[in-house]
């Protein structure tokens, strides 16, 4: 197909009329935005628009020369189930294509609802909104469970007496780099919003039991302490006595709020300590072979088709 014939007088005089101001545009910049795409930038060491936090995962030098990473909680959680599972489907991308079971889907469906309802302008309370008769991926029967963890979320929607001269942004992606570990650590909280000079990260989880009880919150869910050490190096700002970290937990009979000081003495030593756990060894990783975490890890491994150990320990099914 022929999208242009032209001479080369006529594809400068194009030019100038369709791109360079375009290109003009592109060059003279704007404001920036941190993510993982700053990996391969050249001038991320020097770059004010990305927050440099030194140390933020507790990797004190890498042992050799290697390429600059990105890195997030789900990577730190995988690459502690299994190595090669982490590089087959973080790296390399791979995943069969499973059929994801009821609870992953109810989950998904949820968090979609929320995170457009809370995008939305003028800005309303979820007590206000009327709730759908339908949710994508989900079919008639688990419709009703979805419907009343949304129900259940009106007793602690953020946006209930929020004055609109508070920002909110469902969904927006942080970033900050470590420069001992050369990494570009990101994060997508559920929803961050602003309260009298503070930001607040809430983060969503559906579930069908109890709210869990044992180990720690930041033990249970890596994003939460990751979340802890950002806030704390003031990825965010706003003032440290009005941030805060919350956990909504919903359930078809109601929904539990948990809430944790990103600047407490105790809990920052913990973020550090399980965070700073689950980096060590994967700043150092270089051959990701099979070492999950137990042989149950394998039967639910969603790569084990590309893996001979994993098929062994799941009695070669795949």
């Amino acid at each position: 197909m022929v999208y242009a014939d032209w001479t080369v007088e006529e594809a400068v005089r194009q030019f100038g009329l369709q791109a360079r101001g375009h290109m003009s545009r592109v060059v003279a910049g704007g404001t920036t935005r941190a993510g993982s795409d700053c990996v391969g930038c050249k001038g991320l060491r020097e770059c004010g628009g990305i927050p440099h936090a030194l140390g933020l995962l507790g990797v004190d030098g890498l042992p050799r020369s290697r390429k600059r990473r990105s890195l997030s909680a789900t990577d730190l959680r995988v690459f502690a189930t299994c190595p090669a599972r982490f590089h087959l489907t973080r790296v390399l991308n791979l995943k069969e294509g499973r059929v994801e079971n009821a609870a992953i889907r109810r989950g998904r469906a949820v968090d979609d609802w929320l995170n457009r309802r809370h995008a939305e302008r003028p800005r309303t309370s979820c007590r206000q909104a009327q709730l759908p008769t339908a949710l994508p991926g989900l079919d008639a029967e688990e419709l009703g469970p979805a419907l009343a963890m949304l129900r259940s979320h009106r007793a602690h929607c953020p946006l209930e007496g929020l004055p609109d001269t508070e920002e909110v942004r469902p969904q927006w992606r942080l970033a900050a780099y470590d420069a001992a570990a050369d990494t570009v650590v990101v994060a997508d909280p559920d929803l961050l919003f602003t309260d009298r000079g503070g930001w607040v990260w809430r983060e969503t989880k559906t579930t069908g039991r109890r709210t869990p009880t044992g180990a720690s919150l930041l033990e249970r869910y890596p994003q939460l302490a990751l979340a802890v050490l950002l806030m704390a190096t003031g990825v965010l700002g706003g003032k440290p006595v009005r941030c805060r970290i919350e956990l909504e937990f919903l359930r078809e009979d109601g929904s539990v709020l948990e809430e944790i000081d990103p600047f407490d003495a105790a809990t920052l030593a913990e973020a550090r300590r399980l965070v700073g756990a689950l980096a060590e060894h994967w700043a150092v990783e270089s051959e990701y072979r099979p070492r999950p975490v137990s042989p149950q890890a394998c039967g639910e491994c969603e790569v084990r088709r590309w893996c001979a150990h994993g098929r062994d320990e799941a009695g070669g099914t795949g």
